[in-house]
């Protein structure tokens, strides 16, 4: 992994920039005018995150600060009420939390599995019954429960539960063990896997939720809608893999990245593989793009719900590439792409 690692620094270093370029993901470009009352939204999360401790010393606060992840909220729920809004960015922020915890260079749980479990778990009985822990991050679970059941039946968040126990036990701790143990996975092992680790399946239940209400189970699991939401999961985690890259990869060593993936399975360059992981990206997009223009009807009692959650869809693929462009979370002077080569 090492050398890998040290592989990709030289080819980065080479030039790769000049040849990879992000703009060529099709999803690009298309957020409509962004809504402005995410700032509120922002400064209330804070407010919670300050009171649990989350927030805990003057250089989280200014990443915090500077982040804005309400933005991306603004971004990917830009039909939401301001409720809905509030409850979705509380998600996000629980799940940057955790990810920042467990998977950065420094983080209170890196490398600590028991541990990691042993939050999951108190975290994932807060949010399901309402139990109340000691553990910051099971408390704020609890907050985000409370909120949710002001907007959704307990039927619901009994399914967005079950989403976090996929993500966390499917995703998380499996990513964390590539991690470890500096093992690099093969392709489609890797994209069954990143799906779970990015917690896409839980916020495509919040536009589930935001977009369309409560689709019945016959309808989440039809083989159409099925197939549309898998496309929806790997478009939206695998752009992400080429954003932070250089920060996972080259900054964290972090064998969990599609292109880094790519290059030691097909040992490949780093401007070819990132330029076939945008082609993977690019494939998936205009699938799901193709499909949601030709959608069946389903009956009229349904359709029209599910036509705002396909639209949901649409806007996370769409809006969390949008984000991740322009919010700077990804950008640095030393960027292997030439569109986040920032000062």
């Amino acid at each position: 992994m090492i050398q890998a690692v040290r592989d990709i620094e030289v080819s980065s270093a080479a030039g790769g920039a000049g040849t990879a370029r992000l703009s060529a993901l099709t999803c690009l470009g298309k957020t409509a005018l962004l809504r402005q009352d995410h700032e509120s939204v922002n400064l209330q999360t804070k407010e919670v995150l300050l009171g649990l401790g989350l927030l805990h010393d003057e250089e989280h606060i200014r990443a915090y600060d500077k982040a804005n992840f309400a933005s991306l909220c603004a971004h990917v729920y830009p039909t939401a009420s301001l409720k809905q809004l509030q409850a979705c960015n509380d998600w996000n922020m629980w799940l940057f939390c955790f990810d920042d915890m467990v998977d950065s260079i420094g983080g209170r749980y890196e490398g600590k599995l028991d541990e990691m479990k042993r939050v999951a778990i108190d975290s994932l009985i807060s949010l399901r019954y309402g139990v109340k822990q000691s553990e910051p991050l099971a408390r704020y679970a609890l907050h985000i429960r409370n909120l949710l059941l002001d907007l959704a039946s307990e039927r619901w968040l009994l399914r967005f539960s079950d989403a976090v126990e996929d993500y966390l036990f499917n995703g998380t701790f499996k990513a964390a063990q590539n991690h470890l143990h500096n093992h690099v996975a093969g392709v489609p092992e890797y994209i069954a896997m990143r799906v779970r680790d990015s917690g896409l399946g839980t916020v495509i239940r919040m536009a589930e939720m935001v977009c369309g209400g409560e689709l019945p189970d016959s309808l989440w699991h039809d083989p159409c809608v099925l197939r549309m939401r898998r496309l929806c999961e790997e478009a939206s985690s695998l752009h992400n893999d080429l954003f932070s890259y250089e920060k996972e990869v080259l900054w964290n060593h972090n064998p969990n990245n599609l292109v880094h993936v790519v290059m030691v399975n097909r040992k490949l360059g780093f401007s070819d593989a990132a330029r076939l992981c945008i082609d993977m990206i690019n494939a998936r997009y205009d699938e799901f793009s193709r499909m949601a223009a030709t959608m069946p009807s389903f009956g009229r009692e349904v359709d029209g719900a599910l036509r705002r959650f396909v639209a949901g869809m649409s806007a996370w693929i769409e809006g969390s590439a949008d984000w991740q462009m322009m919010s700077g979370r990804y950008s640095s002077p030393t960027s292997p792409f030439v569109e986040l080569v920032r000062s």
